[in-house]
């Protein structure tokens, strides 16, 4: 089942740098107002809706177990070692788990902004 969720959120991902590249070619798009109200913009804001929900899911899962096995542990003193050593020494921690660490222990970071900050790293990929 994750392997197909995996497959649909890489297809409207594909889907979604289709259209920006077909708004950044159409300068009548550029604008908003027009882009939304179009076909092509429309199929964005399913597209986008649909990678945010499964980005949601795929967060709260991690939480989930994360929180049940108590796997989630940053050691602050040995983070420095790790930088050195490159992952030599002690196992580096995911993009995702290191969020959720941060999330866990100071509840400032909410479920939404860690999934602002994935989103972006995806993207960014």
């Amino acid at each position: 089942m994750m392997i197909f969720s995996i497959f649909v959120f890489l297809l409207f991902f594909s889907s979604v740098a289709e259209t920006f590249i077909a708004r950044v070619a159409k300068p009548w798009l550029w604008s908003d107002f027009l882009f939304y109200r179009t076909q092509l913009g429309k199929k964005f804001l399913k597209s986008t809706e649909i990678m945010d929900n499964f980005t949601r899911q795929v967060i709260r899962a991690r939480k989930e177990e994360a929180i049940k096995q108590n796997t989630i542990t940053y050691d602050e003193q040995n983070s420095h070692q790790d930088e050195i050593t490159f992952g030599y020494g002690k196992k580096r921690q995911a993009f995702l788990d290191l969020l959720l660490d941060h999330h866990l222990k100071d509840n400032t970071m909410t479920e939404d902004d860690m999934q602002e900050e994935v989103d972006s790293f995806m993207f960014a990929e």
